[in-house]
């Protein structure tokens, strides 16, 4: 997680960098819409709308539930995601990139130092990524949902989750169920 995201933008040239997780899927355009609205010179941290790449209605619900829940909490404390992250480089070096060695959170994390320290928070509503829900249907919605509820509430008393922690989270188990 952070150390696979701060080895490639030690790689990166551009002044843009774009974190993106294994299950997003990229509609056409999706960079050109997001770009054309933010200032190149102001340090930024990004979201954006996700939507489920199957259309289950149990799902669209889940999505839709937590962008509420997410925009009212961002008026007290930023939350980004590590799904969809977009920054600059300048930003990036500035706050000393992403934790390293944690489980959950190093995305958060990301997000509250970035604003913390001059960051505009910006979300644009003129886009969006398709999510994929494997992990959620695989796993089980509210089970997943649990396991997120708990793990932001750690994160939020006590910093990034360890890898030591007694939390489970499935990465890379579900390959190949988009």
């Amino acid at each position: 997680q952070g150390y696979q995201r701060n080895r490639g933008a030690e790689k990166a040239k551009y002044n843009h960098l774009l974190f993106l997780d294994a299950d997003i899927l990229l509609p056409n355009n999706t960079l050109n819409t997001y770009l054309k609205n933010i200032n190149p010179n102001r340090q930024i941290v990004g979201r954006i709308l996700f939507f489920p790449t199957k259309s289950n209605p149990i799902d669209f619900l889940l999505f839709a539930a937590a962008y509420i829940y997410i925009a009212i909490h961002s008026f007290f404390y930023p939350i980004t995601s590590g799904g969809f992250l977009l920054t600059t480089k300048k930003n990036h070096e500035k706050i000393g990139g992403f934790k390293e060695g944690g489980l959950l959170g190093e995305d958060i994390d990301y997000g509250s130092r970035s604003v913390a320290d001059g960051a505009k928070l910006y979300m644009n509503y003129k886009t969006y990524v398709l999510h994929s829900s494997r992990r959620a249907r695989k796993m089980g919605r509210f089970k997943m949902l649990w396991v997120c509820i708990v793990t932001y509430i750690y994160f939020r008393r006590f910093g990034m989750v360890p890898n030591t922690s007694t939390f489970y989270y499935p990465y890379g188990e579900y390959e190949g169920y988009y």
